[in-house]
């Protein structure tokens, strides 16, 4: 009996493994599956990196493009700056050698004008002396 009993324990392990190796084989089949689903997964996600790359490139080739805008467009008002900041310094000794000559020219006309009044209280003066009579110059002590 041993061997027969041996050949039913034999009988029971393999039928215990058998089911095992069905269980191992469900679960390979789904380790398969995930497997696929997973390089599937890594297949979109390589595919948006690449254009995630491409985009990127494309977005640093726009910001290469646009600092040298900017850069430019700083030279050109610098240079704008400049020339009006020139314009106006230039317009500002214009005024101010306007503005002398006319000072000049006042000074002149008033010191013209006080001449005159000069003139004309000294003329009044002896007019008065002529109308009142009054002639005589006082003797100085």
């Amino acid at each position: 009996m041993n061997v027969e009993e041996e050949l039913l324990t034999l009988r029971g392990e393999i039928s215990s493994l058998s089911s095992l190796f069905t269980r191992l084989d469900t679960a390979i089949d789904k380790i398969g599956d995930v497997s696929n689903v997973v390089s599937q997964m890594l297949a979109v996600h390589e595919e948006r990196l690449d254009s995630m790359e491409s985009s990127k490139e494309a977005v640093n080739s726009d910001l290469k493009e646009l600092h040298s805008r900017i850069t430019s467009t700083t030279r050109e008002l610098r240079k704008e700056m400049q020339e009006d900041k020139k314009e106006i310094l230039d317009s500002i000794a214009e005024l101010k050698d306007h503005l002398i000559k006319r000072d000049v020219e006042l000074d002149k006309r008033i010191s013209q004008l006080e001449k005159w009044r000069w003139i004309v209280v000294g003329g009044a003066v002896v007019g008065w002396f002529l109308f009142t009579g009054n002639l005589t110059i006082p003797s100085l002590p």
